[in-house]
């Protein structure tokens, strides 16, 4: 459960993990951006083309297909919350640089890095934004699976970006859980019932 800046945590935490275990001497003495990308970022015109470092561009967000109907959130304090809602955050990480050889192998490292270290918890998450803000529990954390996009998938992509996108690779965090400030009002406890005839219904 975390607040409704989770997903962009998620991506500012994952540049950090690669900006923290980054192979320096890939880099040929460059100094290497990692940045979250949008749409427009790939446009070279308009866009800021990242030419040796890592981006991010969260391509889909999805409410999570299993973890639906969730109960209500009961806080540490006893208060009751309406339930979390748990999305999908799908993500395509791109290695950038300047010669094709050295792309594909801090293409190979990136890759290596995340099977390894697939869990980003709470402590990575939280201060990874530029607002400082905690976000996660401590409690909490989010799993990142390596996902394949299907061939149609890859294409569309393919064809919206054509030549800017180099070879990258797709990833999911699963089940980032946001939470909602709303509370759920409760009534008193039911303790009797009453029975009463309907008035077109009494005895004449």
């Amino acid at each position: 459960m975390a607040r409704y800046s989770a997903i962009a945590c998620v991506c500012k935490s994952l540049l950090r993990s690669l900006s923290d275990f980054c192979p320096a001497a890939e880099f040929a003495g460059a100094t290497p951006s990692f940045e979250i990308y949008q749409t427009e970022s790939f446009n070279s015109q308009t866009g800021r083309i990242v030419t040796e470092g890592f981006t991010v561009f969260p391509w889909k967000i999805a409410p999570n297909a299993q973890l639906r109907n969730k109960p209500v959130r009961r806080e540490t304090d006893g208060s009751r919350k309406r339930p979390s809602l748990p999305v999908d955050v799908f993500l395509l990480i791109t290695p950038w640089a300047t010669d094709a050889e050295r792309q594909l192998r801090i293409l190979g490292w990136m890759m290596r890095h995340f099977e390894d270290r697939p869990i980003l918890d709470a402590g990575s998450l939280n201060g990874s934004l530029s607002t400082g803000e905690i976000c996660f529990q401590p409690y909490e954390s989010v799993e990142l699976i390596c996902d394949p996009l299907l061939p149609a998938d890859w294409l569309a992509l393919w064809d919206k970006f054509k030549h800017k996108l180099p070879a990258s690779m797709t990833y999911v965090a699963r089940a980032v859980q946001i939470d909602s400030e709303i509370i759920q009002i409760e009534g008193p406890a039911v303790t009797s019932r009453t029975f009463q005839a309907s008035p077109g219904l009494e005895a004449k």
